[in-house]
């Protein structure tokens, strides 16, 4: 996940680091800090259907069926 950091320091709209991270965040159970990271993901990119895909499971996660 450092390196996905260490990225998004230099470049914060970086579509695949954001992606990325959100993805790595998700599996280390840190589901609220990945919606941040997907939703820069889908601000840069909002057709991008991994992006997409990885916020829905997240929000599933969160509890919110609606907004996945």
């Amino acid at each position: 996940m450092e390196q996905y950091r260490a990225v998004l320091r230099l470049k914060p709209d970086h579509l695949d680091a954001n992606l990325n991270l959100g993805i790595a965040l998700i599996g280390s159970r840190r589901v609220q800090e990945a919606t941040n990271h997907l939703g820069a993901a889908l601000r840069i990119k909002p057709d991008y259907a991994r992006a997409q895909g990885a916020m829905g499971l997240a929000l599933l996660e969160l509890g919110d069926y609606a907004g996945a």
